[in-house]
């Protein structure tokens, strides 16, 4: 019996394409990475197939907002309900007349309580589904980015040699997983971030393994040690800036 090996995937463009070789990658086949190797603008590249998969995130998270905003009760129609019953009062009445300058601070400081309810609570706003679509886009190319540079330092130091920008194209459709993320626009269901997180790391593994082709031991140094790193820099930040600012306040008084 011939056994045929397995071909490298052709490159696909364009978002159709993107989303081909994204659940190639979901479904962990190792060899959908092996043609962003060649790409001849691989940085270009990465960033198309990266913006792709979190656009789509990003419009399954706002989707989702959307709907819970229509489908919940009206919170406008509490608070004002709530409003009308309070104002109605003979105890907002007595205070109104007793202090000229009441019934303004009163307008003011409810409306902030309920501001600040809605962003405690959760509760979905146009606003809230606004900023969902582009933050998980900036956020999650920042993450590509930043988990990219750090996975290339630690490459080069291990033996690698591939260059930073062709790692990156490499990179970007091994967030494929991410991509479940998706299935939160349906009410009710939510995707547990263990299991995204879990699959991304496997997947950030076999785009390592066929990038750099070292051992799978040093591939999984260079998957996990750049989370490692980010945590130390993170604390080293908080805590240098925060003997920073003791310093300077000793200058200053």
């Amino acid at each position: 019996m011939t056994v045929t090996p397995s071909q490298p995937t052709p490159m696909s463009s364009g978002i159709s394409g993107t989303l081909r070789l994204a659940r190639q990658a979901l479904l962990l086949q190792e060899t959908v990475y092996e043609p962003l190797l060649d790409s001849s603008r691989p940085l270009r590249r990465g960033f198309s197939i990266i913006s792709v998969i979190m656009l789509v995130v990003s419009l399954a998270y706002a989707v989702g907002i959307i709907i819970n905003l229509l489908t919940m009760p009206r919170l406008a129609l509490v608070q004002q309900g709530i409003y009308e019953a309070i104002t109605a009062s003979a105890w907002y009445s007595q205070t109104a007349a007793a202090q000229p300058n009441f019934a303004g601070f009163f307008d003011l400081m409810y409306g902030l309580v309920w501001q600040i309810l809605r962003v405690v609570s959760g509760y979905p706003s146009w606003l809230g589904a606004l900023y969902a679509f582009f933050s998980v886009v900036v956020l999650g190319i920042l993450n590509w980015l930043g988990y990219g540079i750090l996975a290339h330092l630690v490459a080069r130091w291990l033996g690698g040699d591939l260059s930073k920008s062709r790692y990156l194209a490499v990179l970007s459709l091994s967030y494929a997983p991410t991509l479940l993320l998706s299935a939160n626009v349906v009410p009710g269901l939510t995707m547990p971030a263990s299991l995204i997180g879990l699959w991304t790391l496997l997947t950030n593994y076999q785009a390592i393994r066929v990038a750099f082709k070292l051992s799978w031991g040093r591939s999984v140094l260079i998957t996990v040690l750049p989370y490692i790193l980010a945590v130390i820099f993170f604390y080293i930040a908080i805590y240098g800036g925060i003997y920073l600012g003791f310093f300077v306040y000793g200058l200053i008084s």
